[in-house]
């Protein structure tokens, strides 16, 4: 580890950063140095952070320019109650943490579970944030306009990422924003996900990796400001503050990765996680292979109505019923997307087996359930388990039926997109 010396344009960099802004002018370094005046670009300090090698400024989009919104991030956007609890502050340890310092080694405290998985400068911390790039979020009953679900930790491409605790590595490849995306299960049943690195990663699915093993390199895949590690970490499918992990130097416990009933269950498909909303890319994908699905200009048709990408809702039609319109199960569903009698009348179908009536309601009822979750797994398994699971079990409910559901709905929706690539 060197010492306060390397990164003291870091901390003056991050210091005139946060007076652009309007943030706090006192940026906080790992040690607690205070940052001395000084100029420099980003680019500069990440090099001096690093060790070198950073590219030159005008290669390298500055942080700062991500587009932040006015006013404090712990109100923006809030919906309903008077005033945050201890519960509702617990999710973010600092409000829109936008600079938090300089990491200067990637070592844990003596005898830790965890390591740094890079060497940078933390650009954007877990929570709420005024940041308009981030999605919007509900969290313990409180919604926010913008809240960040990782820790970004800004360094030069091409720095090594390493993974944070031993593991294996339960899914390597690219998202479907174009991020190439690592994702570690560890044995305490908590799941670290590393984004945005270069397409040559240096692990696969089935790996088994120590802490600090090298996983991939920071790159600039998917949407992304510039060069920098994303990082997620997730117990029992709820994003934590990985921050608290790496200081702390323990991985945070819980359930064990097995689920009851001993599935073992993890998603196949990085979809599992996105919204299925229809996109211009989604309408011509389908249309690509239309011709290969049975009842296509319903499915296209009931898919543009909901506002819903049509290869996921053919996926649900080939899950649910394998594209038969007559179809009826042992608990009475019906027709092409099972819709129970009492959910078709609520619907107001009036012939669950007519195809167009049926694939509009299913598509409407499980285009509302992708706004409710803003994820493709949740709706998924509200479609399947009800709403009510859904809140009682806090996320997927631990049922290996429903994982298996989930998986082979976002298996098919995969091949179909592969097959339209």
């Amino acid at each position: 580890m060197s010492g306060p010396a390397s990164i003291s344009p870091v901390l003056a960099r991050i210091s005139q950063i946060q007076a652009q802004l309007g943030g706090p002018a006192d940026a906080a370094s790992v040690d607690g140095t205070a940052p001395p005046a000084g100029t420099g670009t980003f680019a500069d300090a990440l090099a001096s952070a690093s060790g070198g090698g950073a590219p030159a400024a005008a290669a390298l989009p500055s942080s700062w320019s991500i587009p932040w919104a006015d006013g404090p991030s712990d109100s923006a956007g809030v919906t309903g109650g008077s005033g945050a609890s201890a519960v509702d502050r617990e999710a973010p340890s600092a409000l829109d943490v936008r600079w938090t310092g300089a990491i200067d080694a990637v070592a844990a405290p003596t005898g830790a579970d965890v390591v740094w998985p890079v060497k940078g400068t933390i650009t954007q911390g877990f929570g709420p944030t005024t940041c308009t790039l981030e999605p919007p979020a509900t969290v313990n009953g409180r919604h926010y306009a913008h809240y960040h679900d990782g820790l970004d930790i800004g360094a030069p491409a091409g720095s090594p990422v390493r993974a944070i605790a031993a593991g294996t590595v339960e899914f390597a490849g690219r998202y479907p924003d174009g991020a190439m995306v690592v994702r570690v299960r560890h044995a305490d049943g908590s799941v670290s996900l590393y984004a945005h690195l270069q397409p040559d990663l240096d692990v696969r699915a089935g790996d088994t990796v120590a802490a600090g093993s090298l996983l991939g390199r920071v790159g600039m895949t998917g949407h992304t400001s510039g060069p920098h590690l994303h990082l997620e970490v997730t117990v029992d499918g709820h994003n934590v503050d990985p921050l608290k992990i790496l200081r702390s130097g323990r991985l945070p416990g819980g359930a064990p990765a097995a689920p009851s009933g001993g599935s073992a269950w993890s998603a196949a498909s990085p979809l599992a996680a996105s919204d299925g909303k229809l996109t211009p890319a989604s309408l011509d994908a389908f249309d690509r292979i239309a011709a290969k699905i049975p009842y296509h200009a319903q499915i296209r048709d009931a898919a543009v109505r909901a506002g819903i990408d049509p290869l996921l809702l053919a996926s649900l039609v080939k899950a649910e019923s394998g594209f038969r319109a007559g179809a009826v199960s042992s608990a009475g569903a019906l027709g092409l997307c099972q819709l129970m009698p009492a959910t078709a009348r609520s619907l107001g179908v009036k012939d669950p087996f007519d195809p167009v009536q049926n694939l509009r309601a299913g598509a409407r009822y499980f285009a509302n359930n992708l706004r409710i979750y803003g994820r493709t797994d949740l709706a998924l398994a509200a479609y399947h388990d009800g709403k009510g699971a859904v809140a009682a079990a806090g996320g997927v409910p631990d049922y290996p039926i429903t994982h298996r559901y989930i998986d082979r709905i976002c298996s098919y929706w995969t091949h179909y997109r592969e097959a339209a690539a």
